[in-house]
């Protein structure tokens, strides 16, 4: 038997960059211009992501995989983004993110995310239930 089992990562919601509560990213960003500022191994999903969510356009500034921001690309983005626009980051950019952005407009959310299966979650649950009885019944392992 067959089984493919499909998980995505999907925003949770936005926070602000020096915290606070987390609102739906719809809310935040539906019908706004959005700057995505981050340093990951896939730029384009995460833009692909607010623009699914509702914003209005999607500016996408992104640095390679693992960059260290310095005050520099901080003043890039800002600039970029201007006072209207809302600038977005991902949690891992956060990190490096919070102790070089000002208080001053334009705010910087973080996208939170959360895992979403796309399979039935009562036939995980079964083939859970199957390994695990075969783990513990030594008649049964290797069939």
């Amino acid at each position: 038997r067959g089984l493919c089992l499909v998980a995505e990562l999907v925003p949770a919601g936005l926070e602000p960059l020096d915290g606070g509560p987390l609102r739906p990213t719809g809310d935040a960003v539906g019908g706004r211009r959005v700057l995505a500022a981050c340093a990951i191994g896939e730029p384009e999903a995460f833009a692909s992501q607010l623009r699914a969510a509702g914003a209005a356009s999607v500016e996408l500034v992104s640095f390679g995989d693992h960059h260290v921001y310095d005050s520099g690309d901080v003043a890039a983005i800002r600039g970029l983004a201007g006072p209207d626009a809302l600038v977005v980051t991902t949690g891992k950019d956060a990190v490096k993110l919070r102790d070089l952005w000002p208080a001053d407009p334009p705010a910087c959310l973080v996208a939170r995310l959360e895992v979403r299966l796309g399979a039935d979650l009562a036939v995980l649950a079964g083939l859970l239930e199957e390994v695990t009885s075969r783990l513990s019944d030594p008649e049964r392992r290797g069939r």
